[in-house]
């Protein structure tokens, strides 16, 4: 229900006109909605993951995701570099995070592949 109703704020937001102000909410309303997105997909996956060879395509689908979201936060941190950044613990991912991220991704598909 997150995802869904945060999507849609994503959405209504990129309708609106482009001002510094909305460019920034912008940027941080989908950081917020991959970051949201992640967890969700995560969760899915460990919960998928006890049985590789039954859900070996939900899987893939999975990590498919993973990356493209790894690498669309990637963009947003380039684009912001408040992105990521919270006060009392510095940064919660960054660019190298986020590389490292893409980069276990398709380690984890490539696996996935020989199944």
């Amino acid at each position: 229900k997150l995802l869904k109703g945060w999507g849609q704020g994503c959405d209504e937001l990129q309708k609106l006109p482009s001002t510094p102000t909305l460019d920034e909410m912008k940027i941080f309303a989908k950081a917020a909605y991959l970051h949201f997105e992640t967890d969700y997909l995560q969760t899915r996956f460990s919960f998928e993951k006890r049985d590789k060879e039954k859900h070996t395509q939900s899987l893939m689908q999975l990590a498919t995701r993973a990356k493209e979201n790894a690498e669309e936060l990637l963009a947003l941190v380039r684009k912001s570099t408040f992105v990521g950044f919270e006060t009392s613990n510095q940064y919660f991912y960054n660019e190298r995070n986020l590389i490292e991220k893409s980069i276990n991704m398709s380690q984890i598909l490539d696996e996935l592949k020989k199944i």
